[in-house]
């Protein structure tokens, strides 16, 4: 019998937390997760929070249209754009931490 695998992303985000990512899927009756995913190892090996974690979702046998993916990744675009017009750029004069990312400017 030949065994059916089904795809399975995760995935972090800049600005968006992933816990954000799942209450706003939530909230439109798309499950995912977020957090460690029971890989806490591999999640401190990236560096990553190990709070937050990632953001994880997957396509399984019970999804049975293209249009509950479409409705998935639409929400996922709708809060990213959300997301970058609420974190319009800023820019900061040089400081001797410009080199750093993300660093504001002394004072």
């Amino acid at each position: 019998m030949k065994e059916h695998r089904v795809p399975t992303i995760s995935f972090t985000h800049q600005t968006v937390s992933t816990h954000d990512f799942a209450k706003e899927l939530a909230a439109k009756d798309i499950c995912i997760w977020s957090g460690h995913n029971y890989a806490l190892e591999l999640v401190m090996q990236l560096g990553l929070d190990e709070q937050r974690g990632v953001v994880h979702i997957g396509i399984a046998h019970y999804n049975t249209s293209e249009e509950e993916i479409d409705l998935a990744l639409d929400a996922i675009n709708s809060l990213l754009q959300r997301s970058s017009a609420a974190c319009a750029p800023r820019s900061f004069p040089p400081s001797r931490d410009a080199g750093r990312v993300g660093s504001p400017p002394r004072r």
